[in-house]
C-alpha cells in the first residue's frame, strides 16, 4: 500500500486531539493480558465465511464482534483452543471508526484480531483468535 493511499485512508483533522501513546498502550496491554487469560473456544463459522450456522460472537467476553472482510484474513484449519502465545500491539494513525472500516474493506488486504478504542477502552474483535489476521 502506498504511503499516499495509507494517509488518505487514515487521515484525521488537526482539531482532533490524539490520546497519548501511553494511554493507547495501557489500554492495549490491559486487554492483551485479559485476552490471553480468557480466550474462549467459540469459533464462529459465519464470521469466517464458512457458513455452517455458528453464531457470530467474539471469542472474549465483553468484546463486540465486528467482522473484518473475509478477504482480509486467513480462516485457519486449527483447533479453537490453540493457545495465544504473543500479543502484538499496533498503533493506527486514524480514528477507531476509520480503522474498523478499513479492515472491512475487501481491497485493504489487512486486518487485526482486535481494535481498542482509545477514548473508553471499548474492544472490537474483527478476526477470531484461531484465524490468521494479516498485519
Amino acid at each position: 500500500m502506498s504511503l499516499a493511499r495509507h494517509s488518505r485512508i487514515f487521515s484525521h483533522s488537526s482539531s482532533h486531539t490524539s490520546p497519548s501513546r501511553r494511554t493507547l498502550l495501557r489500554g492495549g496491554l490491559a486487554f492483551g493480558v485479559a485476552a490471553t487469560g480468557t480466550v474462549l473456544a467459540t469459533g464462529s463459522a459465519l464470521a469466517t465465511g464458512r457458513g455452517n450456522g455458528a453464531p457470530a460472537v467474539a471469542d472474549v467476553p465483553g468484546a463486540e464482534w465486528i467482522p473484518a472482510n473475509s478477504a482480509n484474513f486467513t480462516a485457519a484449519d486449527r483447533p479453537t483452543e490453540y493457545p495465544v502465545e504473543f500479543v502484538v500491539i499496533h498503533v493506527t494513525q486514524g480514528s477507531y471508526a476509520g480503522t474498523v472500516q478499513h479492515f472491512q474493506n475487501a481491497s485493504a488486504q489487512v486486518s487485526a484480531h482486535y481494535v481498542v478504542r482509545s477514548e473508553d477502552g471499548h474492544v472490537a474483535q474483527m478476526v477470531h483468535d484461531k484465524d490468521v489476521a494479516w498485519h
